[in-house]
């Protein structure tokens, strides 16, 4: 690994976070239909490999104004086309398949100011994951994710009477690997269900 990310969080205040979600409206509300009451509950902290990609790109924009006359009934359209460069930095992508893209593809807020540079005493006492997903097959699979972003970014909107169509051309994908904190829980309900967060 390039950095590791340290743990700010520390076990009691995960405790709490988790005693809020599992007290929360939805959770009541779920336990009507089903019985989802927790027997066991473990709480892991764990690191897990991040590919954090910077990327540039070259952005076009095409603006389409349409507008409906009275006297015609064909619309008349007003198009103008921008090209020009862009960038985003700290594109995170996790490197394992476990647990599941669905729960870390949520876990994208990181204060990525504290990376320390790596050190192996900086893992006393936690677990680390190993990557799974090398970073060419990363880079493939989160440039739709990039794509939304300058999508984003720029107004993406191919509707209404004034359309604006975003598309990038990603140039340049520079990398790095880091060691990102998660809490990991596993509940085991009443009725033997797991459940992992």
């Amino acid at each position: 690994p390039d950095g590791i990310v340290p743990f700010e969080m520390q076990r009691e205040a995960a405790h709490d976070v988790l005693d809020n979600a599992l007290s929360s409206f939805g959770e009541r509300l779920k336990g009507f239909f089903v019985n989802n009451r927790a027997d066991r509950i473990h709480l892991t902290d764990v690191f897990l490999p991040y590919w954090v990609f910077d990327v540039t790109a070259r952005i076009s924009r095409t603006r389409i104004e349409t507008r409906e006359g009275t006297l015609y009934t064909q619309a008349k359209h007003n198009t103008r086309r921008d090209e020009f460069g862009d960038g985003l930095n700290n594109v995170l992508y996790c490197a394992v398949e476990s647990p599941s893209r669905q729960l870390t593809s949520k876990l994208s807020t990181y204060d990525l100011s504290t990376v320390k540079a790596y050190t192996p005493k900086l893992l006393a006492n936690k677990t680390a994951e190993l990557y799974s997903i090398d970073y060419q097959q990363a880079s493939i699979n989160t440039r739709s994710k990039i794509s939304e972003a300058f999508r984003f970014k720029h107004g993406h909107d191919p509707h209404g009477d004034s359309q604006t169509l975003i598309s990038a051309l990603i140039q340049n994908m520079s990398f790095r690997l880091l060691l990102l904190p998660v809490w990991v829980v596993n509940i085991i309900e009443e009725d033997n269900d797991i459940r992992v967060g």
